[in-house]
């Protein structure tokens, strides 16, 4: 997505007003870590998801590089279980919208069809099944 660029307070921002449209009633915790969650992706960059998802090893090496640059910068980040699942659910659906709404094209690609059906696995299990759809058909 290099050629799409948003930047990192256009996505931390789309991320919690998709937490703030799907969860019932979301932590201030919640809402803090939405809004800073890839605050130390500047320290590695932006590893593109298929990297991190075929090579564990370098995406564990990579969460805690940035992990540490959070906490450098004074962001801690501790959820719950439920709280965690929200906030990768939105993150995956803020990067699905984003591409969704600056290059519909690459939807058709494997890997963003893949995505498409982890995103509605997801939400289902979080039983936002209906409001994700709705998220996603509304920005079409």
């Amino acid at each position: 997505m290099a050629h799409i660029r948003e930047t990192l307070s256009e996505h931390h921002a789309r991320v919690a007003q998709i937490i703030l449209a799907l969860h019932p009633s979301p932590s201030a915790a919640l809402l803090d870590a939405a809004l800073h969650h890839d605050a130390g992706e500047p320290r590695v960059g932006d590893v593109p998801w298929p990297a991190k998802r075929d090579n564990p090893a370098l995406a564990q090496a990579i969460d805690e590089v940035e992990r540490a640059a959070r906490e450098r910068l004074g962001i801690h980040i501790n959820l719950s279980t439920i709280d965690k699942a929200f906030l990768k659910l939105a993150d995956r659906l803020a990067g699905y919208m984003h591409v969704q709404h600056t290059a519909p094209h690459l939807l058709a690609q494997r890997d963003w069809l893949e995505d498409r059906l982890a995103i509605e696995l997801q939400a289902a299990q979080l039983g936002v099944a209906l409001a994700v759809s709705r998220l996603i058909e509304g920005a079409s």
